[in-house]
């Protein structure tokens, strides 16, 4: 309640001289309730006082619910404060103990990226979950399988070369060995023959015939011979004797 007193002109003598202010978020809030339950009355009592001047005073006492709806806005407001408070920290806690939950996850994932990239000696540790836990196992599993598989692969491969160069190996020398000699006798001869038909001249280039094609297959017999030489020997050209 406000007490007011009015002297005779009107002007107030006690209480107070204007309205007091007020927020502009309360007056919404007292605006929407006034939409709601619609415009409250304000009681008043009036008591007329005379005077001995023959002037008259009026005291008033005015409802005015202004400081308990302060003190209810008040109320909200802290209530809402700590509520919101409150679910900010449950938010945060939740969010801490997702990312706790789910940081393994980071191993896991830097796992396969390693085994992606073939580092298969890469295993992951124990788990705090018994899921997580399970995938770390099956993981290190696969790894173990896969650097085994690799390895029997890189010891196959080396088996397969050492074998096509042993038998590249092999190849050469039974050409050298067998062609090496067959052409250089047939060169021996078509070079006799050569010499021995000078005076008649078509058996003359019969003989030049021979030499030429006997010179061709040893060239091509050289060429074969380099292609199947084994990679570990030295560079140079082959030469059948």
């Amino acid at each position: 309640y406000q007490r007011r007193v009015h002297g005779g002109e009107g002007r107030v003598l006690v209480g107070p001289a204007q309205q007091e202010a007020v927020p502009a978020l309360f007056q919404a809030l007292r605006w929407v309730q006034a939409r709601w339950q619609g415009p409250a009355a304000a009681p008043a009592q009036t008591w007329r006082i005379a005077r001995g001047d023959g002037s008259d005073w009026q005291a008033s006492l005015v409802w005015n619910p202004l400081s308990e709806q302060r003190e209810a806005f008040g109320d909200i407001v802290g209530v809402l404060a700590l509520l919101g408070l409150f679910s900010a920290t449950m938010l945060g806690g939740v969010c801490w103990v997702v990312r706790r939950a789910l940081a393994p996850l980071r191993d896991i994932l830097d796992a396969i990226s390693r085994y992606e990239h073939s580092d298969y000696a890469h295993r992951l540790p124990a788990m705090p979950t018994r899921e997580l836990d399970a995938i770390a196992r099956a993981l290190n599993h696969l790894a173990g399988a896969l650097a085994h598989t690799q390895a029997t692969r890189r010891a196959l491969s080396l088996r397969v070369l050492t074998l096509q160069e042993q038998e590249r190996a092999r190849l050469a020398r039974e050409l050298h060995d067998e062609f090496g000699q067959v052409l250089t006798a047939m060169r021996a001869d078509t070079a006799y023959m050569a010499r021995k038909t000078r005076a008649d001249p078509a058996l003359n280039a019969v003989a030049q015939d021979l030499a030429n094609h006997c010179e061709r297959i040893h060239l091509d017999v050289r060429d074969l011979l380099h292609g199947l030489r084994p990679h570990g020997l030295l560079p140079g050209p082959c030469t059948l004797r």
